[in-house]
C-alpha cells in the first residue's frame, strides 16, 4: 500500500460538521442505524480527491410526517456527494 494511503484514502484528515436539526424521533434498531451511517461515511469518504476533506451531516423537519437527511462530502474544495 502506498505510504499516505490507508483507511481513509490518502486523506491526512477528514472533519466531521453536524447539523442536526430534525425535531422527530424515527423508530430504527440502533445496529441498522449504524450500518447506515458508517456506510454513508465510507462512501463519502471513497468519493473525495486525496487531501484534507469535511463530511457534513444534515438532518431536518421537512412536514407533519417526512424527516430528511443529507450527506455531503467536500474534498479538495468540490463537493463529491449531495
Amino acid at each position: 500500500m502506498p505510504r499516505g494511503k490507508g483507511r481513509t484514502g490518502g486523506h491526512a484528515s477528514v472533519e466531521v460538521e453536524l447539523s442536526l436539526e430534525a425535531s422527530r424521533l424515527v423508530r430504527i434498531h440502533r445496529q441498522d442505524l449504524q450500518q447506515v451511517l458508517v456506510n454513508l461515511l465510507v462512501n463519502a469518504v471513497h468519493a473525495m480527491e486525496p487531501g484534507p476533506g469535511r463530511i457534513r451531516i444534515m438532518s431536518r423537519d421537512c412536514d407533519d410526517t417526512t424527516l430528511a437527511e443529507q450527506l455531503q462530502a467536500i474534498g479538495a474544495g468540490r463537493d463529491c456527494l449531495s
